[in-house]
């Protein structure tokens, strides 16, 4: 689920836009490796957060984050039909 976009995304979506910037300006200097060291730092920081909890609740915060923006997005995008 998250690696993915991670990948796709070099961790644009992921984190605030400073950081986020940091990320590129090293991934256009080194290349694709520092998507491999920023993605297991990143599971890193959130181990205890990742085993402590159910999937079930994982999947609530996440949704509750990132899944009503998802959504308004895409209803802002759909044609409107009159």
């Amino acid at each position: 689920m998250y690696g993915s976009q991670w990948f796709i995304t070099v961790f644009s979506y992921s984190f605030p836009f400073h950081l986020a910037l940091r990320i590129w300006d090293v991934f256009l200097y080194e290349g694709v490796k520092i998507v491999f060291k920023v993605g297991p730092a990143l599971l890193k920081y959130c181990h205890d957060d990742l085993v402590s909890k159910r999937l079930e609740e994982l999947k609530q915060e996440y949704e509750k984050i990132h899944g009503k923006v998802a959504e308004s997005k895409a209803k802002q995008k759909q044609p409107q039909l009159a």
